[in-house]
């Protein structure tokens, strides 16, 4: 299980425990944030940053998630959810010949729920239990109070009884029942704050304060709207998505973005943690939970080869992309499943001939050899793993080495089982340890050379 895998995991254990509070996701990506929250139930998340109404994905296409998780767009959600419920609550007032006066609001429907509903549902289970099995009958079950409510909303097309012979199915049947009449009822009474707050900006700031139980924000958003804390949000949980990435003035920011930190309970990250110190941000003496990277084999494959610039600052490497594309080939017939794989690249020119050769092939190869999961440049693919990641540097010359440092590093912790990296390593690894951060420079010093086996040289598709 990798990182992201075990924050998911992590997050859905605190939101959905007897006392979750809430909990603030900090990510460096919006590609990040957007893996980790389709992940999780929609319901109670909250997104800083607007609508992100898909993510980019191979080929330019999108993958629509539907989801508006900004404030105004879950006020917007939440606002046609209790319309939907007081209709339904409405009619079972209807089939229950409950009187009704005036349209129901989210209080008419706790009254009816706690004078009307709960009284006769005591009373029906009180009658079954002190009236002997023998006549618990088919038809004395059918006088369930709430039976025509239950047989239009779960057994549309059903006709007859709703209940058996078998007086045990049937008490398990009405606890079942209870259990969706109850769940309609508590639902829309989390709804009732909206009928007595009006305005728009306060319904959204009631979310962030209130009903939602994880916000999530990137740290250019938290850099870019330094009035983020006058919304008055409140956790008692955060959590770093590849806190390494992050600078101290990131980590500070959405540290301080509630008012009172004194009842924050935990700090948790995910990567490498040895060097981040709270001491230099806040809260001096917080505990925090590291989450451990895992070690798969990495082979590191020496590539000369020409690259070219077809447009400026768009760069290509032909000679690369064969021979991932070989690689690719070698694990396919050797049994390697075509979704357990990723192609990765430091360059937008790249993952274009990338694509451009898969899509090239004849149709024999799609049926024995097929896509791989994602063809996609590393900074898309951050949040993201897969088992084998094939990585193609495709670029000689690196100006900002720091920003090489921070791709390969993204790079080489999205695999849980294997990395083929190609490239020149003799351009990119000769810069002094000094202008780089050290551990890519010991990198190419510490790792073992490739064993590779069969016909992986074969630039051929074949």
């Amino acid at each position: 299980m990798g990182k992201t895998s075990v924050i998911i995991q992590i997050i859905k254990l605190l939101s959905n425990g007897t006392n979750p509070g809430r909990i603030l996701v900090v990510t460096k990506s919006d590609n990040q944030l957007d893996y980790l929250f389709e992940k999780l139930d929609p319901k109670y998340l909250i997104r800083f940053g607007g609508f992100r109404g898909y993510r980019e994905v191979e080929d330019n296409d999108k993958i629509i998630k539907g989801n508006d998780l900004s404030p105004s767009g879950q006020v917007d959600k939440i606002l046609k959810r209790r319309l939907k419920l007081l209709k339904m609550i409405r009619q079972f007032a209807e089939y229950c010949k409950y009187t009704i006066f005036q349209d129901f609001t989210c209080e008419r429907a706790a009254i009816m729920y706690n004078t009307y509903i709960i009284p006769n549902q005591k009373e029906f289970l009180k009658q079954r239990a002190e009236t002997e099995e023998s006549k618990n009958t088919v038809e004395e079950w059918e006088k369930y109070p709430f039976r025509n409510f239950v047989k239009e909303f779960l057994y549309p097309d059903t006709e007859g009884p709703i209940f058996v012979e078998d007086s045990n199915e049937n008490l398990r049947r009405v606890n079942a029942y209870w259990e969706y009449i109850r769940t309609i009822f508590d639902e829309v009474q989390e709804y009732s704050a909206f009928e007595l707050i009006r305005e728009q900006k306060e319904r959204e700031k009631y979310v962030i304060s209130k009903f939602s139980k994880v916000v999530g924000v990137t740290s250019s958003f938290l850099i870019i709207n330094q009035d983020l804390p006058t919304y008055g949000l409140n956790y008692d949980t955060i959590i770093f998505e590849n806190g390494n990435s992050l600078t101290n003035l990131e980590k500070f920011l959405a540290l301080n973005l509630q008012k009172d930190n004194s009842k924050l309970k935990r700090i948790i990250i995910s990567g490498k943690v040895k060097n981040i110190k709270f001491s230099e941000i806040c809260l001096s003496g917080s505990n925090c939970d590291a989450i451990v990277r895992r070690n798969p084999t990495i082979h590191m494959i020496p590539i000369d080869g020409e690259v070219n610039e077809p447009i400026p600052g768009v760069f290509q490497n032909l000679p690369e992309a064969q021979f991932i594309f070989s690689i690719y080939n070698h694990l396919r017939k050797s049994g390697e499943q075509k979704f357990r794989i990723s192609i990765l690249t430091l360059s937008e020119g790249q993952v274009e001939l990338l694509r451009d050769m898969v899509r090239n092939n004849e149709q024999s190869w799609y049926e024995t050899i097929g896509n791989p999961k994602v063809i996609a440049h590393v900074d898309d693919y951050e949040g993201q793993e897969n088992e084998v990641i094939l990585i193609s540097i495709a670029k000689h010359e690196f100006e900002d080495k720091e920003r090489l440092y921070q791709m390969l590093k993204v790079a080489m912790t999205r695999a849980s089982k294997t990395i083929y990296c190609v490239g020149n390593f003799e351009s990119v690894f000769k810069m002094n340890p000094d202008s780089i951060h050290l551990d890519l420079h010991n990198l190419h010093e510490t790792l073992p050379n490739p064993e590779l086996k069969g016909n992986l040289f074969n630039f051929s598709s074949e």
